[in-house]
């Protein structure tokens, strides 16, 4: 059976890049407040940098593999 993705409404991406903001915000708010050491900071920043790198990459390769099975479709055909 191929299903054919739902694109997101307005709300749910502007409801997505609000909350991603507002976490990072309070995180780097949260990093600046706390009584560590600079580089303790540092290795915490860089681990939150980095779970949101994971977070997508793992996104996109489900995704990838959906498409190879052919559950969906892609969205954008090559150009020719």
């Amino acid at each position: 059976m191929i299903t054919q993705p739902q694109k997101p409404s307005a709300a749910f991406i502007c409801a997505s890049w609000l909350s991603l903001l507002i976490g990072m915000f309070t995180f780097i708010v949260g990093i600046w407040n706390a009584d560590m050491m600079l580089n303790e900071k540092g290795f915490f920043g860089i681990s939150f940098v980095l779970s949101l790198f994971a977070a997508v990459a793992v996104q996109k390769n489900v995704r990838d593999l959906r498409m190879a099975e052919g559950n969906i479709k892609p969205e954008l055909k090559p150009k020719e």
